[in-house]
């Protein structure tokens, strides 16, 4: 009897024993699954983190590029507002400045019709006008400004012409006759000597930027858009204003500038226009250049 009780309580104290010991098994299993629940909230929540940042930097920097986008855009946008408005002011200013030439050719003409009701010669700048008084070959004149004085100063074209339509884009007008025949209040070039039935879309003006002679009137192989002086006022190599015997207008941009569309069918050699020349404007010295 006492033998059976000392095996109970062995058995009972060794179950104790291993119960124990199960016990700390499984709080230990416990306290490594808190552990590893923990952590992985905290990896999960610096994960959100993270990604937030991240996410928020990628829209920052989203915006930064789509702001840098617009910028530029806005930019070239306004570049080209600027070059549009800037191209249409100086298209502007040579329809103002061709109206003017054409003024000049209609008081020109308009005179003409005058005079030769009372028997006078015409006012065209010819080889023997005598329309200033004085009989002279405005072919051999030494400048535009010879005959343009002459012509503003008559009677019958006073009323028509002003000193204002030698000037515009940068070329100023003359306040005085005097001042006129010092130089560089002029714009226009003038073909002078031209043969009396000269037809009417022969040039007879144009502005002095296009810097040609009667040589190159005369040589077919001359590229005039090579003549466009880009230090001359009014247009420099961007253009050139002509006006034509009858009156007609024209704005020849440079790339339009060929031998053909200025001469209008024109033709100049020694047997038509022969004594025609150009006459150019006068410059002062550091003057009419850009």
């Amino acid at each position: 009897m006492h033998g059976a009780r000392s095996k109970v309580r062995f058995n009972f104290v060794e179950f104790a024993q291993e119960s124990e010991s199960r016990i700390q098994k499984s709080e230990s299993v416990a306290q490594r699954f808190m552990m590893g629940f923990v952590n992985d909230f905290r990896d999960s929540d610096a994960g959100d983190t993270r990604k937030g940042v991240l996410m928020t930097s990628k829209s920052l920097s989203d915006n930064s590029v789509l702001l840098a986008i617009s910028g530029g855009l806005l930019v070239l946008l306004a570049s080209l507002i600027l070059v549009t408005m800037n191209d249409l002011m100086k298209e502007a200013m040579a329809l103002k400045i061709g109206n003017n030439g054409k003024n000049i050719v209609f008081a020109i003409i308009s005179g003409n019709v005058e005079r030769e009701a009372v028997g006078e010669s015409p006012l065209w700048p010819g080889v023997s006008a005598d329309f200033s008084g004085a009989t002279k070959n405005y072919a051999q004149a030494p400048d535009a400004e010879t005959y343009f004085t002459d012509l503003v100063t008559r009677p019958c074209t006073e009323n028509f012409l002003g000193w204002f339509h030698f000037a515009g884009a940068g070329v100023a007008a003359a306040d005085s006759r005097e001042e006129f025949l010092e130089g560089d209040r002029n714009v226009w070039n003038v073909v002078a000597g031209l043969d009396e039935n000269a037809s009417e879309a022969t040039p007879f003006l144009f502005t002095r930027n296009l810097d040609i002679t009667m040589d190159d009137l005369r040589d077919e192989n001359v590229d005039f858009r090579t003549r466009l002086d880009a230090r001359m006022k009014p247009f420099g190599r961007e253009f050139v204003v002509v006006v034509r015997k009858g009156g007609a207008m024209e704005v020849l941009k440079r790339r339009r500038l060929t031998r053909e569309a200025f001469l209008g069918g024109a033709v100049f050699n020694q047997a038509t226009h022969r004594h025609a020349t150009v006459l150019k404007v006068q410059i002062r010295p550091g003057k009419g250049m850009e």
